[in-house]
């Protein structure tokens, strides 16, 4: 962390206790530091000139400029910027038909042969490390609201395409190492660690041959799964067999822009 950002962190915990209760000393020891740092704005420099000046005033008038400079400097920091397109907000499961592929979504060649909904069902679709009856009885993740699943065909190759949706992104995250080692475990895909991308708020691509396409262990085939977050929903693009991964990529760029531009757009 840098010095001026620990300044800031400082100043925004003294505001929040309340600033007529921040100790002299540490006022006037902020407002120096703040004082030696490099490339300031030239008003900045003129109200912390400003308040160093009044320092033999009571302390009341130090009080005054220190919530100056945190409602000029800091408070951008503490309140979202709320302006059109600044922000993202949660994702509805209703929102997610549009995110997942889809016939107006899948690339020419590709047949849509499969569509499930059911909550439960779409949660497990991705597990292959546990029997029928401990899938039935694995508990529902915090915050799952439910999901949807589409799988295709293609020349020499079958796809799918994944999405689950939280009350909130931090049910998401904590959902999200769950469904990480399923695809890099020799019990699950077995495809191991995966390569990270910066697709949301970010995930793995995970490459290799896998015996799990079927769920029981098989003839191993070529594989590519691409599983990320973006905010409360957790995303996963696939194929197996003789896919592309360079149309594969662009399947799932574009599942993800689907998310970001629903979430910035105002409910």
């Amino acid at each position: 962390m840098t010095v001026e950002r620990d300044a800031d962190r400082r100043l925004r915990a003294w505001i929040s206790d309340g600033a007529d209760r921040a100790p002299e000393r540490f006022v006037w020891a902020a407002l120096a530091e703040i004082e030696r740092q490099p490339q300031r704005p030239a008003w900045r420099l003129v109200l912390d000139g400003w308040a160093l000046r009044l320092r033999p005033a009571a302390g009341i008038l130090a009080a005054a400029a220190i919530v100056l400079v945190v409602l000029d400097a800091g408070l951008p920091l503490i309140v979202p910027n709320v302006g059109p397109g600044a922000a993202e907000r949660d994702l509805t499961l209703a929102e997610l038909q549009a995110v997942v592929l889809w016939e107006d979504t899948m690339p020419a060649g590709w047949t849509l042969d499969n569509l499930v909904t059911n909550g439960d069902q779409v949660r497990l679709i991705p597990i292959r490390s546990m029997t029928d009856t401990e899938l039935q009885a694995l508990a529902v993740p915090d915050g799952y609201l439910g999901g949807r699943y589409a799988d295709f065909s293609g020349p020499d190759s079958v796809f799918m395409s994944w999405g689950t949706v939280f009350a909130r992104d931090l049910d998401a995250a904590a959902a999200m190492p769950f469904y990480e080692r399923e695809m890099a475990t020799a019990a699950g895909w077995g495809l191991g660690p995966g390569t990270g991308f910066e697709l949301g708020d970010g995930g793995f691509i995970y490459e290799g041959p896998t015996t799990r396409l079927m769920g029981d262990p098989g003839e191993p085939v070529p594989a590519r799964i691409y599983l990320w977050r973006h905010g409360n929903v957790l995303l996963a693009m696939a194929g197996w067999f003789a896919y592309n991964p360079v149309e594969l990529d662009a399947v799932a760029a574009g599942m993800d822009q689907r998310a970001k531009t629903l979430a910035r757009e105002a409910r």
